[in-house]
């Protein structure tokens, strides 16, 4: 049975370096100064009302950290509400990935052998921060997961789990 969205109640490790970032930056940085990983952070961000963009000097867009934002990480980016969902096609690439090695361990998967489609999600789950490039066998680029993408992949295979139990109880298959 395919995952359905998972709801993911954790901040992925590229929103809270961006977080970080316009934290210590006194709480905005110029967009332009933004790599594109940290843009997409950043809008995600913004759709949760913790960032924003406003003109600054010289009518420059910032990037701003707002007091939801600030309050965030003085609790230590613990939320109850919905930061993402994971989708079916991201779970398919988390076990992919997934070599039953820690991260420092693990090999992962070389990008050639992953579809197109798995490697347009490869690269947003290593902009998350999900997933990472490494040099592997051969001095060649491998991906593999990261810690967060670990944690990630056990919430899935979790709620894939919760899944079947729930339709095993629904057509009275679970003893």
């Amino acid at each position: 049975m395919p995952v359905k969205r998972l709801p993911w109640r954790k901040f992925t490790p590229a929103q809270i370096a961006l977080i970080e970032r316009l934290s210590a930056a006194g709480g905005n940085v110029l967009v332009d100064e933004l790599q594109y990983g940290e843009q997409l952070a950043l809008n995600e961000l913004r759709q949760l009302k913790l960032a924003e963009m406003r003109l600054g000097a010289y009518s420059k867009l910032e990037a701003v950290l707002t007091a939801a934002g600030a309050a965030l990480r003085d609790k230590g980016f613990t939320t109850d509400r919905v930061v993402l969902h994971v989708t079916p096609s991201q779970a398919e690439l988390l076990r992919f990935l997934d070599d039953g090695c820690p991260s420092e361990e693990s090999i992962g998967s070389e990008p050639n052998s992953m579809s197109g489609q798995m490697k347009d999600v490869c690269r947003r789950m290593c902009l998350r921060g999900w997933a990472e490039r490494h040099g592997g066998r051969d001095g060649l680029r491998w991906v593999r997961l990261t810690p967060a993408g670990h944690e990630v992949l056990a919430a899935v295979n979790e709620w894939d789990q919760a899944i079947r139990e729930a339709g095993a109880i629904e057509r009275h298959q679970l003893h």
